[in-house]
């Protein structure tokens, strides 16, 4: 999550990751955030349209979905932490980084992979933002925002996530800091109304 989302410390179980990886097509728009080792490799592609495949850089595009359970402390057997917001339920949730993987120009058996930002979500509404999800999945999500099965609704994640309780400590200020400096971060200081919060990094 790259510190990115607020409370943060929280305990999470993980049930399953996710990793998607395509090429990216020659008329498909191509990344605006690349790393600087990587500028040239990717202006190649924007003149190398029409060029032979064997030509053309090959780039691909790299996401990664984590389904997650957001843990309260008692479930693990920790206290409650003091003065910092905690859950008082299990809430699933789903976290989704998008990123770029391009052969490295100067070792031809690596490749280089980055990541331009990402996204946390309660695990319905993911589910249901465009992303492929088989029956099970989606059933499990339905389940979500009833308050069946010991798991909180989505009044339970606003409870968590919402305006107002976003105080960072001074080391959470200093890394938010840090991120804009050296990776040009956008970092979420809300939760959307929808639920989510997503951050975009524009120095990778």
């Amino acid at each position: 999550s790259f510190d990115m989302f607020q409370p943060g410390n929280l305990i999470c179980s993980v049930q399953s990751t996710h990793n998607t990886i395509k090429i990216v097509g020659e008329r498909e728009e191509l990344p605006t955030s690349v790393p600087s080792s990587l500028k040239e490799e990717v202006s190649r592609m924007c003149d190398s349209n029409g060029a032979s495949a064997a030509k053309r850089p090959l780039l691909r595009s790299y996401d990664i979905a984590v389904s997650m359970t957001i843990e309260p402390p008692s479930t693990v057997g920790q206290p409650e932490p003091q003065g910092i917001q905690s859950p008082t339920t299990r809430m699933r949730a789903v976290m989704s980084v998008k990123g770029y993987v391009l052969p490295d120009p100067n070792t031809p058996n690596r490749l280089t992979v980055w990541f331009i930002g990402g996204k946390l979500s309660p695990a319905r509404l993911a589910s249901g933002d465009g992303g492929d999800t088989d029956d099970e999945d989606e059933t499990v999500c339905e389940e979500t925002h009833t308050g069946e099965d010991g798991y909180g609704g989505f009044g339970d994640w606003t409870a968590l996530f919402a305006k107002g309780k976003w105080r960072k400590t001074l080391a959470e200020r200093a890394r938010a800091m840090a991120a804009k400096l050296l990776l040009g971060a956008d970092v979420p200081n809300k939760m959307e109304e929808d639920g989510h919060m997503e951050y975009s990094l524009h120095r990778p």
